[in-house]
């Protein structure tokens, strides 16, 4: 009973991981553009400089994610597995959801060009792929260090007098 309700508040925490990421993502979305910065270091076409901005966007994800499920997932006990593929269930199932909503709203969507469909955090139904990946990798490598981090388990061996 306890297992089952550990996998279903990592599933929870992981659709809840996507809202609370895509809010951030938005919000630093609206902030003025790197451009200028991006342009300083060296980056002038402008294809290079989308792939630099979703970059910088992926950063702070990749952050709150491996945070977020690691704490998350990790085992409280002694002998618990960390639950990473239910965290990370619960956010590809909630990108998939509210993705196809937004998009089955959005008509005009094929005429964006593939870059902008790809890289764009404002632009449903992917909100730019390397935020999306940075949370997977996030929860993944949280996965990881939780199982690495994992309480040992009792032995079963016999106390010598």
């Amino acid at each position: 009973m306890h297992s089952s309700l550990r996998r279903l508040g990592a599933l929870l925490s992981g659709m809840l991981l996507y809202c609370v990421v895509m809010l951030c993502v938005s919000t630093l979305a609206a902030l003025p553009s790197p451009a200028p910065l991006l342009s300083q270091l060296g980056l002038r076409a402008l294809l290079a400089q989308e792939i630099g901005a979703a970059l910088l966007l992926a950063m702070p994800v990749f952050g709150l994610a491996l945070v977020w499920s690691y704490l998350t997932i990790r085992p409280r006990q002694r002998g618990r597995r960390p639950t990473t593929a239910w965290c990370l269930g619960g956010l590809c199932l909630a990108w998939l959801f509210y993705g196809l909503v937004h998009a089955s709203e959005n008509s005009a969507l094929g005429e964006l060009p593939l870059s902008t469909l790809l890289l764009s955090s404002s632009v449903p139904p992917l909100w730019g792929v390397l935020n999306v990946l940075a949370a997977m990798l996030g929860v993944v490598q949280a996965g990881t260090l939780a199982r690495r981090w994992m309480p040992p388990t009792a032995t079963l061996a016999p106390k010598v007098a």
